[in-house]
């Protein structure tokens, strides 16, 4: 769900807990103030290791386990959860899990992000380092590599002021509330070896203690070069050149701060349906039937609205949150009048319907989750916005696209790039649908929104 733009990147970070709070005082921060300096330190950290090309712009952070696990770039677990990065930014569904009780050490996830970010692999073998911990045929925290196994104690991290260590996140927390927690400035290692200074397997030694996944995985290619390589990054081209020495010298400038943005704790919907003229007959009534039904089925607290389009977008249902049940009687009936009253004709102004279907689902805020199920038969051929020029904004919003394409005529192509940049769906299906198959169909689109 993360983009880059300009060498910043904007990730999801969705919390599976309750962060703790400020004081009743106020004398002490919470832990959104926390994860702000944790989140500039890991972007610090990046931006030395990619020599100032990249750095993190702005994290948007789901609290409460709110938001659906597709919705996130980073979830972060509570207690001593095990490190895991499934797939990559590029790829759906990708993500980072962290543990929070290394909060504490920005160093762990600016590791994590050298796999979610670049397609890099551990530079180690054994599961603590302690086969092999070289990656260019040096000593141990020679200052070489992120993804080499590394002393904990020499990582950018929180520390006491009195010595030792701390005993559990509890006593962190603690301490760092009362600011008896003080961040490392720097901390090793802080870059991503290259051509000079990687050391590749040596087919002609048993047991290569250089026999480590990133070697296997990326053909003994070094970080750097793994890096510069666009060719399976779909849209991700960051178009970045290995450094011409190793270990180049830290950049001249700090990256610009880093923002934290709290989404709202919630999941938000909203259907922009096709009600063009060649949506006339069969395609409408199907239409008709799939979205009533939704609005039957959708769930409190989550918020739900519908925008219809043809020539040009109209919205039927404002956004809003679906009451409690057995005070939801109003709330469905009005759904089901929206849905009722749409009527085919005109043309396909795909593009002006996204726009106004993002108006409508970040008028309240940021959620947590926010999906546009945008339903079409055939091509835009109405309209001033062309539908691929939406998809930047949708992106930098955080909207995820479900595109269902509706009978012979649909634009496959078009809804298809518009669901897989904003990590969403594309289904094409067909126009005669029966009530059984589209209820079927609604319903696991349903637990697909939920994660």
């Amino acid at each position: 769900m993360g983009f880059v733009f300009n060498g910043r990147f904007t990730l999801r970070v969705r919390l599976r807990y309750a962060p703790f709070l400020p004081t009743a005082s106020g004398t002490a921060d919470g832990e959104i103030d926390l994860l702000k300096q944790f989140f500039q330190a890991v972007s610090e950290i990046l931006h030395d290791a990619t020599d100032g090309a990249h750095s993190i712009g702005t994290v948007l952070i789901a609290p409460g386990d709110s938001g659906s696990p597709l919705d996130s770039d980073i979830q972060i677990f509570p207690g001593a959860w095990t490190h895991a990065t499934e797939e990559n930014i590029w790829t759906s569904g990708g993500r980072i899990e962290y543990p929070r009780d290394e909060l504490r050490i920005p160093t762990m996830l600016a590791h994590e992000l050298g796999h979610y970010l670049y397609g890099l692999f551990d530079e180690n073998v054994g599961s603590d380092g302690s086969v092999s911990y070289i990656c260019v045929n040096d000593t141990l925290n020679c200052v070489a590599c992120l993804m080499e196994y590394y002393d904990d104690a020499k990582k950018r991290q929180w520390k006491p002021t009195g010595g030792g260590g701390f005993r559990n996140f509890n006593d962190f927390k603690s301490q760092w509330q009362n600011g008896t927690a003080v961040l490392t400035p720097t901390g090793e290692p802080s870059e991503f070896c290259d051509d000079t200074n990687h050391t590749a397997r040596d087919p002609t030694i048993s047991g290569d203690p250089h026999a480590h996944d990133q070697n296997v995985e990326n053909a003994d290619k070094s970080c750097w070069s793994t890096i510069a390589d666009d060719s399976d990054r779909g849209a991700f081209e960051y178009k970045l050149t290995a450094p011409a020495q190793a270990l180049a010298a830290s950049p001249a400038s700090a990256p610009a701060p880093t923002d934290l943005v709290v989404l709202l704790p919630t999941q938000r919907t909203v259907l922009v349906l096709d009600r063009s003229a060649s949506m006339t007959g069969a395609k409408l009534d199907q239409l008709k039937d799939g979205a009533a039904l939704w609005t039957q089925v959708v769930e409190s607290p989550e918020e739900f609205g519908i925008v219809s389009y043809a020539s040009t977008p109209h919205v039927d249902l404002l956004v809003s949150e679906v009451p409690v049940s057995g005070s939801d009687a109003a709330w469905r009936a009005a759904g089901l009048a929206a849905v009722n009253s749409l009527a085919a004709g005109g043309s396909t102004a795909i593009g002006d319907a996204l726009v106004t279907g993002l108006s409508e689902i970040t008028a309240g805020g940021s959620a947590a989750g926010q999906v546009l199920v945008l339903v079409s038969d055939g091509k835009q051929n109405a309209g001033t916005v062309d539908a691929l020029d939406v998809v930047p904004q949708l992106m930098a919003a955080g909207v995820r696209v479900f595109a269902l394409g509706v009978g012979g005529d649909q634009d496959a192509e078009l809804l298809a790039a518009i669901a897989d940049s904003t990590d969403g769906l594309f289904l094409g299906i067909p126009g005669d649908l029966s009530h059984e198959m589209m209820e079927e169909m609604i319903t696991d689109l349903v637990i697909a929104l939920a994660g």
